[in-house]
């Protein structure tokens, strides 16, 4: 694949692994990301809540003010009377809560194997680096799939070469702050209103330091990949 990164290169691993029989070559890849797999550990991080605000936006300021807190504006009784439309499917919201959230993730320490953390972003997996340690058996390789590369806010090294031997890198946060209300009436007394999200982002760019995994796990299971291999060259 070419957005992989092998890790099954070690010389001596690659001669034996020649003359080694298929089935050998498939225990010993599966072994191999057993290793890797286990070098990274879960983190859940820290949940940390804040209010959401009701939002109306300053022309003269060019930015968004906060009106009220949203739980005291839906706790008004008026509210009865309004009927809760979309006008926009893809970013207007039937029901606005009250608190939003967002975790506070602690990174590994320079030089450790990276955490995989859960996600913060809708439509990401959870756990992703973790659960995207994969193997092709037939090719003999353990890797790293799909790849990331932010793009949207200008080029960081690429995953994993990022995580294995640092670089450049960019991070953006995305944080519910609360709700635009856009309401209209009617004269028969109808009223409807729509609920729009309000995001506050912030990126930030930085030189990360290696957190080497996928090299380690390799000189790891080094020794454990030979005797597999030559087992089966031998009989």
């Amino acid at each position: 694949m070419a957005n992989s990164v092998s890790i099954f290169d070690i010389k001596k691993v690659q001669q034996v692994a020649k003359k080694a029989s298929d089935k050998a070559v498939e225990k010993a890849t599966a072994h191999l990301w057993k290793v890797a797999r286990n070098s990274v550990k879960k983190s859940s991080g820290r949940e940390k809540k804040h209010d959401l605000n009701l939002l109306a936006w300053n022309d003269s300021k060019r930015n968004w003010d906060k009106v009220s807190t949203m739980k005291k504006y839906l706790s008004k009784p008026e509210r009865q009377n309004e009927q809760i439309v979309q006008r926009d499917t893809t970013r207007d919201v039937r029901d606005p809560k009250t608190q939003g959230s967002r975790l506070i993730k602690k990174p590994s320490g320079a030089g450790m194997p990276p955490k995989s953390h859960k996600s913060t972003q809708p439509g990401w997996r959870d756990y992703w680096l973790k659960e995207g340690i994969r193997f092709d058996p037939k090719a003999g390789t353990v890797f790293l799939n799909p790849t990331r590369q932010d793009k949207g806010y200008g080029r960081s090294t690429k995953m994993p070469v990022l995580l294995e031997e640092g670089g450049d890198a960019i991070s953006h946060t995305k944080v519910l702050q609360g709700y635009s209300v856009n309401k209209r009436y009617y004269k028969n007394g109808k009223v409807t209103v729509s609920y729009s999200p309000n995001y506050s982002r912030k990126i930030k760019r930085y030189r990360m330091q290696a957190r080497p995994f996928l090299v380690p796990a390799l000189k790891k299971a080094a020794e454990q990949l030979l005797k597999i291999l030559k087992g089966s060259i031998n009989k």
